[in-house]
């Protein structure tokens, strides 16, 4: 059985703590909030998660700052996929990463680029055999992306890793990665 993670519950509050409004949303059991971003179109993108059937999924709103929806999108493939950070691109899409879960027991980085209505403009996977995962993203200058996180692919029971991707998807962070371990943290 899956763990219900509850509902969405959004709150704007003034600069002294007032709320200004709430926005709860029952409708999607198993739902959870990642982050909320600024757009530059002056509405807000939530990224977070959504259990639909059994299995996790990506969920983005774009919203005003009135908490008025203007789309919910969901993103991901046949297993379960858990977003941990996103970014509005410089073309007034969304970028985000995660994992998505592997058959068995392994898990790839998980890279989803939307265009401003949230349609998917670029999915891709990075990962090896064991554990991958992305956890912060951050647009390069050619329009590609950086992707830092952490893996279980090289023997490490735990390594950091930065990985860059071009603007079509293309990059491997087993190949063009800088990869740390930490050991002493004196």
């Amino acid at each position: 059985s899956r763990t219900e993670l509850g509902v969405i519950c959004l709150c704007k509050f003034d600069p002294e703590g007032n709320v200004i409004w709430t926005k709860k949303d029952n409708t999607t059991n198993g739902s959870f909030i990642e982050t909320i971003r600024n757009s530059s179109d002056g509405n807000l993108f939530v990224l977070g998660g959504v259990v639909l059937g059994a299995d996790q999924k990506y969920l983005l709103i774009k919203m005003t700052e009135d908490g008025d929806v203007i789309w919910s999108k969901t993103y991901g493939g046949s297993n379960d996929d858990w977003p941990y950070a996103g970014m509005e691109t410089s073309d007034g899409g969304f970028a985000m990463t995660g994992v998505t879960q592997r058959p068995g027991l392994s898990s790839d980085v998980y890279l989803v680029k939307t265009d401003s209505a949230g349609n998917v403009l670029l999915s891709r996977t990075f990962g090896d055999a064991q554990w991958d995962a992305g956890r912060g993203i951050v647009e390069a200058t050619d329009g590609g992306y950086f992707i830092v996180g952490w893996t279980q692919s090289f023997g490490y029971n735990s390594a950091m890793y930065v990985m860059k991707a071009d603007p079509a998807g293309a990059g491997d962070c087993y190949r063009d990665s800088v990869i740390t371990t930490m050991t002493d943290m004196d």
